[in-house]
């Protein structure tokens, strides 16, 4: 070996065995990968892994000391078990990938592609969407610096109510007031989230919540005017515990009579139709139903899976409660039951407005303000909305993915989300329908169009 090439040995040898003892007191969070020691002596990875084979022939390494290196197989690992003990609630924040990329020795660009290919999907999607809840939650805290600390003077506040020092806790509404947040989806959010931290006791939250509902009632009841209060009394005078009588009956209908809805309350109920019937979209047309032969579904399209369904599957029979709309011992009301397969369907076509609010309310307001605001172009809110819908359709499955594994009665089944014609085709007819029967999937698209034209609109 060049003399030249035993200083640069020498060298490697003796820095190896002081990082690694290094890595071993806990001085370092790593050890360095062939790549970066081979940067670092401006060699070759194979004159590394060559230096590294004879040492350990010549005994100045063991064989032992190169198990100890960081091995990227373990940063996986310990990613894992990161987002079980996320699914888990033991833990509430999930590492970013610099964290991982910097255990690994990789940048954080390749990191993002190891997973990939190393991790399960679920687990992988898990991630990404917990993740973009993270970054959104930071960002909304950011647009509303007051919230946390409005949000964390609740469980003071209920104590105080429990000993008597105020007689009237603050309703989610003057939260949001207070805190100059619009959604009142946010207050309760991180009423959940104080739980979750353990800051707030879900006994306390339960609390707070049937004492707010006492007091509107018990305001709701005190709205009659002072007359009208005074003639039901007089209207239930006399009245003994029992049944409401015809005559009780009677004298309450005439107590009634005549009474007007006050202003305030007109004025309140014409901001609900407002809110209700912008783009003149009349409310009760969310309460739309679609018929067909007697069964009742909430989509046309959902209607065209049912008989795309019953045309190719063999031996598929739309049934209420046992192959279409089951329930089991869930709280999810699950769309197809393919008997004998162990699938499950679950017709969702994804949408930003309804389901960003439900299930990832941080990212979709995050975003509805960058829109509003204009503070990105619109090719990168584009991008935006695009990866928002893929992560909604993540978590749609995912949580109801769980609900199966966490019955009794359909634990095993495997939930399949279609949202589209085409997905259709790809995961449930081209898969399981009959070869003779099932069309190319150009044709299918069509015909499930067509198919929509069979569902019959009635108001339930």
């Amino acid at each position: 070996m060049p003399q030249r090439d035993i200083l640069k040995y020498e060298t490697f040898t003796g820095a190896f065995r002081e990082e690694l003892a290094a890595f071993q007191a806990g001085l370092l969070g790593r050890t360095s990968t062939d790549k970066e020691w081979a940067r670092a002596l401006s060699i070759s990875k194979n004159t590394v892994r060559r230096y590294l084979s004879r040492a350990v022939s010549e005994g100045v390494i063991s064989e032992e000391d190169l198990t100890k290196r960081t091995k990227r197989s373990e940063v996986i690992e310990e990613l894992v078990q990161e987002i079980q003990a996320h699914q888990n609630r033991e833990i509430s924040t999930l590492k970013g990938n610099e964290y991982y990329a910097q255990r690994a020795g990789v940048k954080s660009g390749n990191f993002s592609s190891i997973i990939r290919n190393k991790l399960p999907r679920p687990l992988l999607d898990y991630r990404a969407t917990q993740l973009r809840k993270q970054t959104a939650q930071r960002r909304w805290q950011e647009y509303h610096p007051d919230l946390g600390e409005v949000i964390e003077s609740v469980p003071e506040e209920i104590q105080r109510c429990k000993q008597g020092l105020i007689k009237k806790l603050r309703t989610n509404p003057e939260l949001a007031q207070l805190a100059g947040v619009k959604g009142l989806g946010t207050v309760s959010r991180e009423l959940k989230r104080l739980v979750d931290q353990g800051k707030l006791t879900q006994v306390d939250r339960d609390y707070r919540e049937d004492q707010i509902r006492t007091d509107a009632n018990l305001n709701r009841h005190q709205t009659n005017s002072p007359e009208t209060r005074r003639k039901l009394s007089e209207a239930l005078k006399g009245r003994e515990i029992g049944p409401v009588t015809e005559e009780t009956r009677k004298r309450i209908s005439e107590a009634l009579t005549g009474r007007q809805v006050s202003e305030d309350t007109r004025e309140k109920m014409r901001e609900i139709w407002a809110k209700n019937n912008r783009g003149g979209v009349i409310w009760e047309l969310s309460q739309q139903r679609y018929e067909h032969e007697g069964v009742y579904y909430a989509s046309k399209t959902e209607c065209a899976t049912a008989l795309a369904l019953e045309k190719y599957i063999p031996g598929y029979k739309i049934v209420k409660g046992e192959t279409f709309q089951v329930q089991g011992d869930t709280n999810c009301w699950f769309d197809f039951l393919l008997p004998g397969t162990g699938k499950i369907i679950e017709w969702h076509p994804t949408d930003i407005r309804h389901d960003g609010k439900r299930l990832l309310p941080f990212d979709f307001w995050a975003l509805q303000e960058d829109e509003q605001t204009s503070k990105q172009n619109e090719k990168a809110l584009i991008y935006r909305r695009r990866v928002l819908k893929a992560d909604l359709a993540a978590e749609y499955w995912m949580q109801r993915q769980e609900a199966v594994n966490n019955s009794q009665v359909y634990g095993g089944n495997e939930v399949i989300h279609v949202r589209t014609p085409g997905e259709l085709y790809d995961l449930i007819i081209s898969e399981y329908g009959d070869p003779e029967k099932i069309p190319i999937r150009s044709d299918f698209v069509k015909e499930f169009e067509q198919l929509t034209k069979e569902a019959k609109p009635v108001k339930k």
